[in-house]
């Protein structure tokens, strides 16, 4: 039988990893765009180029 740790350190994981991955794509890439005046579709076309390939 699983002890009730181990399925609450699951869920707390993942939500930190959904919390992490949020900040990581919208704030810090917005932030990107703002500060450093790179083209937004510059931005676009790097972060999915693996998509591509």
């Amino acid at each position: 039988m699983i002890s009730f740790s181990v399925p609450s350190w699951f869920l707390y994981d993942l939500a930190n990893q959904f919390n992490i991955l949020n900040i990581l794509s919208v704030f810090y890439l917005r932030w990107i765009v703002l500060k450093h005046n790179i083209p937004e579709t510059i931005l676009a076309l790097l972060l999915d180029s693996p998509f591509y390939l």
